[in-house]
Protein backbone atom coordinates (compact mmCIF):
# COMPACT_ATOMS: atom_id res chain seq x y z
CA UNK A 1 0.00 0.00 0.00
CA UNK A 2 1.40 3.37 -1.06
CA UNK A 3 1.46 6.33 1.29
CA UNK A 4 0.08 9.74 0.32
CA UNK A 5 3.51 11.04 -0.73
CA UNK A 6 4.20 8.11 -3.06
CA UNK A 7 0.72 8.45 -4.57
CA UNK A 8 1.29 12.17 -5.19
CA UNK A 9 4.70 11.51 -6.79
CA UNK A 10 3.32 8.79 -9.06
CA UNK A 11 0.41 11.02 -10.12
CA UNK A 12 2.73 13.98 -10.85
CA UNK A 13 5.23 11.94 -12.85
CA UNK A 14 2.44 10.42 -14.93
CA UNK A 15 0.66 13.72 -15.56
CA UNK A 16 3.63 16.08 -16.07
CA UNK A 17 6.30 13.81 -17.46
CA UNK A 18 4.39 11.08 -19.31
CA UNK A 19 5.41 8.51 -16.67
CA UNK A 20 9.09 8.83 -17.55
CA UNK A 21 11.02 9.79 -14.42
CA UNK A 22 14.17 10.69 -16.33
CA UNK A 23 12.29 13.66 -17.77
CA UNK A 24 12.38 15.21 -14.29
CA UNK A 25 16.11 15.90 -14.77
CA UNK A 26 16.72 19.46 -13.63
CA UNK A 27 13.22 19.82 -12.18
CA UNK A 28 13.94 18.84 -8.57
CA UNK A 29 13.72 22.35 -7.09
CA UNK A 30 10.41 23.11 -8.81
CA UNK A 31 8.85 19.75 -7.92
CA UNK A 32 10.02 19.98 -4.30
CA UNK A 33 8.40 23.44 -4.02
CA UNK A 34 5.16 22.15 -5.55
CA UNK A 35 5.07 19.14 -3.23
CA UNK A 36 5.83 21.33 -0.18
CA UNK A 37 2.84 23.47 -1.12
CA UNK A 38 0.65 20.36 -1.21
CA UNK A 39 2.12 18.89 1.99
CA UNK A 40 3.24 21.73 4.32
CA UNK A 41 4.48 19.25 6.94
CA UNK A 42 7.36 18.28 4.65
CA UNK A 43 10.73 20.06 4.92
CA UNK A 44 12.71 21.12 1.84
CA UNK A 45 16.34 19.99 1.72
CA UNK A 46 19.03 21.08 -0.72
CA UNK A 47 22.30 19.26 -1.07
CA UNK A 48 23.96 16.56 -3.12
CA UNK A 49 23.21 13.00 -4.01
CA UNK A 50 25.63 10.27 -4.98
CA UNK A 51 24.20 8.35 -7.91
CA UNK A 52 25.33 5.79 -10.46
CA UNK A 53 24.94 6.07 -14.20
CA UNK A 54 25.60 3.14 -16.50
CA UNK A 55 29.34 2.64 -16.87
CA UNK A 56 30.21 6.03 -15.36
CA UNK A 57 30.65 5.01 -11.72
CA UNK A 58 29.41 7.09 -8.79
CA UNK A 59 28.72 10.76 -9.43
CA UNK A 60 27.87 13.55 -7.01
CA UNK A 61 25.08 15.84 -8.23
CA UNK A 62 23.33 18.87 -6.78
CA UNK A 63 19.77 17.95 -5.82
CA UNK A 64 16.68 18.98 -3.82
CA UNK A 65 14.37 16.63 -1.89
CA UNK A 66 12.03 16.67 1.11
CA UNK A 67 11.87 14.95 4.47
CA UNK A 68 8.72 13.93 6.30
CA UNK A 69 8.12 14.63 10.02
CA UNK A 70 9.87 11.33 10.88
CA UNK A 71 12.99 12.28 8.89
CA UNK A 72 12.30 9.94 5.96
CA UNK A 73 13.40 11.12 2.52
CA UNK A 74 10.64 11.99 0.08
CA UNK A 75 12.13 12.59 -3.37
CA UNK A 76 9.63 13.54 -6.08
CA UNK A 77 12.25 13.42 -8.86
CA UNK A 78 14.23 10.33 -7.87
CA UNK A 79 13.10 8.78 -11.18
CA UNK A 80 15.76 10.80 -13.01
CA UNK A 81 18.36 8.48 -11.49
CA UNK A 82 17.85 5.12 -13.22
CA UNK A 83 20.07 3.22 -10.75
CA UNK A 84 18.72 5.00 -7.67
CA UNK A 85 20.44 7.22 -5.12
CA UNK A 86 23.31 5.81 -3.09
CA UNK A 87 23.52 8.71 -0.61
CA UNK A 88 21.71 11.97 0.19
CA UNK A 89 23.92 14.70 1.69
CA UNK A 90 22.19 17.86 2.94
CA UNK A 91 24.13 21.05 2.21
CA UNK A 92 25.50 22.90 5.22
CA UNK A 93 26.58 26.54 5.08
CA UNK A 94 30.22 26.61 4.06
CA UNK A 95 30.16 23.23 2.27
CA UNK A 96 31.73 23.30 -1.19
CA UNK A 97 29.43 23.33 -4.19
CA UNK A 98 29.98 22.13 -7.75
CA UNK A 99 31.27 25.11 -9.74
CA UNK A 100 31.54 23.34 -13.09
CA UNK A 101 33.88 21.11 -15.06
CA UNK A 102 37.49 21.81 -15.93
CA UNK A 103 37.74 22.99 -19.53
CA UNK A 104 41.07 21.19 -19.86
CA UNK A 105 40.68 17.76 -18.25
CA UNK A 106 36.93 17.49 -17.57
CA UNK A 107 37.25 16.95 -13.80
CA UNK A 108 34.55 18.52 -11.66
CA UNK A 109 35.48 21.73 -9.85
CA UNK A 110 34.25 22.08 -6.26
CA UNK A 111 34.60 25.10 -4.00
CA UNK A 112 32.94 28.33 -2.93
CA UNK A 113 31.52 30.79 -5.46
CA UNK A 114 34.15 33.43 -6.27
CA UNK A 115 36.82 31.45 -4.42
CA UNK A 116 38.57 30.19 -7.54
CA UNK A 117 38.44 30.17 -11.30
CA UNK A 118 35.56 27.89 -12.29
CA UNK A 119 37.09 27.16 -15.70
CA UNK A 120 40.04 25.00 -14.63
CA UNK A 121 40.59 22.67 -11.69
CA UNK A 122 44.24 23.62 -11.16
CA UNK A 123 47.01 25.98 -12.23
CA UNK A 124 48.48 23.14 -14.27
CA UNK A 125 45.23 22.71 -16.26
CA UNK A 126 44.92 26.50 -16.68
CA UNK A 127 48.45 26.66 -18.16
CA UNK A 128 47.79 23.66 -20.42
CA UNK A 129 44.57 25.22 -21.67
CA UNK A 130 46.28 28.57 -22.22
CA UNK A 131 49.10 26.88 -24.16
CA UNK A 132 46.61 25.05 -26.37
CA UNK A 133 44.51 28.10 -27.23
CA UNK A 134 46.97 30.94 -26.51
Amino acid sequence: MMNKYAEYIQRIIESRYSGEGWRTLGMCRQEVAAMKEEFPELEEVKGHVTVWFSGAGPMKRAHWWLTDPDGNIVDPTVGQFPFGVERYEPWEKGDPIRLGKCMNCGEEIWGQPGEKDAHCCSEQCAHALSAEFG
